[in-house]
């Protein structure tokens, strides 16, 4: 079972990769401005929060569902009633998930260009070529994000080069 840990300072810093990270509803309600009271409420009418529990029945909440604390009240303050901003949240969910399809799709497609392109100045000898090649692939696949398919060796694969020079062969 994930331990239960608070920040230890006041801001809470959401875009950390630890996911198993808990929180108590106070704490949420602390973070959120939401009263406890609201934050149940909007679990059990409306189901637009899940949050775990612990064997005494405890809310535990992750921080994707302070995240969706945070998008709900972005509606409301839009002016859109709370019992419809469960679709609201599924569609724009939905439309997230098509547009991250779509842009790995896109991804896999150029990347053996990009490998291509790479290859392509290696043999050249061109490292003007090959920074510029490097510029452009890091600012489309940050080192965080990766690269489709293989994130950590841009020459491995099908079209990486072989014979006695290259390591691994």
């Amino acid at each position: 079972m994930p331990v239960i840990t608070a920040p230890l300072d006041s801001n809470l810093h959401l875009d950390t990769p630890d996911s198993d990270e808990l929180f108590p509803i106070r704490e949420v309600s602390r973070l959120t401005g939401i009263n406890p009271v609201t934050l149940r409420a909007w679990e059990r009418r409306y189901g637009l929060i899940q949050p775990t529990r612990t064997e005494s029945g405890h809310r535990l909440y992750s921080k994707a569902d302070i995240e969706t604390v945070n998008r709900i009240l972005d509606w409301i303050e839009r002016g859109v009633a709370v019992s419809k901003v469960g679709k609201l949240l599924a569609r724009d969910d939905q439309q997230a998930q098509a547009v991250r399809a779509e842009r790995d799709v896109a991804g896999e497609a150029e990347w053996p260009q990009w490998r291509a392109r790479l290859m392509q100045a290696v043999s050249a000898f061109d490292d003007r070529q090959l920074e510029h090649v490097y510029g452009q692939i890091f600012a489309t696949y940050p080192p965080q994000r990766g690269v489709p398919g293989h994130p950590h060796a841009p020459l491995a694969g099908p079209a990486a080069p072989s014979g006695p020079f290259w390591p691994g062969q």
